[in-house]
Protein backbone atom coordinates (compact mmCIF):
# COMPACT_ATOMS: atom_id res chain seq x y z
CA UNK A 1 0.00 0.00 0.00
CA UNK A 2 2.76 2.65 0.99
CA UNK A 3 4.50 2.06 -2.28
CA UNK A 4 0.79 2.33 -4.09
CA UNK A 5 0.81 5.67 -2.47
CA UNK A 6 4.26 6.63 -2.80
CA UNK A 7 3.44 6.36 -6.64
CA UNK A 8 0.24 8.42 -6.38
CA UNK A 9 2.21 10.77 -5.04
CA UNK A 10 4.81 11.49 -7.65
CA UNK A 11 2.21 11.15 -9.96
CA UNK A 12 0.20 13.75 -8.55
CA UNK A 13 3.27 16.16 -7.98
CA UNK A 14 4.05 15.59 -11.65
CA UNK A 15 0.44 16.64 -12.58
CA UNK A 16 0.73 19.29 -10.37
CA UNK A 17 3.68 21.08 -11.78
CA UNK A 18 2.17 21.10 -15.27
CA UNK A 19 -1.26 22.36 -14.27
CA UNK A 20 0.97 25.42 -13.08
CA UNK A 21 2.96 25.38 -16.26
CA UNK A 22 -0.34 25.82 -17.72
CA UNK A 23 -1.37 28.21 -15.73
CA UNK A 24 1.76 30.49 -16.14
CA UNK A 25 1.11 29.91 -19.55
CA UNK A 26 -2.40 31.21 -19.84
CA UNK A 27 -1.68 34.24 -17.44
CA UNK A 28 0.73 35.35 -19.67
CA UNK A 29 -1.73 34.72 -22.77
CA UNK A 30 -3.83 36.93 -21.04
CA UNK A 31 -1.83 39.46 -20.22
CA UNK A 32 -0.65 39.71 -23.46
CA UNK A 33 -4.75 40.01 -24.56
CA UNK A 34 -5.55 42.38 -22.20
CA UNK A 35 -2.14 44.88 -23.71
CA UNK A 36 -3.94 44.26 -27.48
CA UNK A 37 -7.13 44.94 -25.94
CA UNK A 38 -5.94 48.56 -24.65
CA UNK A 39 -4.09 49.27 -27.47
CA UNK A 40 -7.09 48.18 -29.53
CA UNK A 41 -9.38 50.42 -27.90
CA UNK A 42 -6.70 53.42 -28.33
CA UNK A 43 -6.05 52.77 -31.76
CA UNK A 44 -10.45 52.90 -32.38
CA UNK A 45 -10.55 56.25 -30.65
CA UNK A 46 -7.78 57.77 -32.80
CA UNK A 47 -9.30 56.83 -35.71
CA UNK A 48 -12.44 58.12 -34.21
CA UNK A 49 -11.38 61.54 -33.80
CA UNK A 50 -9.75 61.19 -37.35
CA UNK A 51 -12.94 60.10 -38.47
CA UNK A 52 -14.53 62.74 -37.09
CA UNK A 53 -12.58 65.92 -36.19
CA UNK A 54 -15.21 68.00 -35.00
CA UNK A 55 -16.34 66.00 -32.28
CA UNK A 56 -15.55 66.28 -28.71
CA UNK A 57 -15.04 62.36 -28.06
CA UNK A 58 -17.77 61.13 -27.45
CA UNK A 59 -21.03 59.99 -29.33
Amino acid sequence: INAKLMLSDVAIKQENTALKEKADSLAQINSKMMLTSLQNSKDISEIKKQLNPASKGGE
